[in-house]
């Protein structure tokens, strides 16, 4: 039953699928970064990485409080 529900949300899947591409092909570039030069540079892009995250993660929840505003 859950596979098909996943199936059915095609907006759904396509992030996945999105993220999936995403998260193999950075795997793959810090991989080939590391083989060719020291890992300070690849230490440096996943911290970039991972604020660029919260940044996202922390205007989605200001976004969320201005809607809940909204709705009140």
């Amino acid at each position: 039953g859950l596979c098909t529900s996943m199936a059915e949300s095609s907006s759904d899947s396509d992030h996945f699928r999105t993220r999936d591409r995403l998260s193999r092909w950075t795997a793959r570039s810090t991989y080939r970064e590391s083989l060719s030069r020291p890992t300070v540079g690849v230490t440096k892009k996943i911290n970039t990485i991972t604020s660029t995250l919260q940044d996202t993660s922390r205007n989605l929840r200001q976004v969320d409080q201005m809607l809940g505003q909204y709705r009140e």
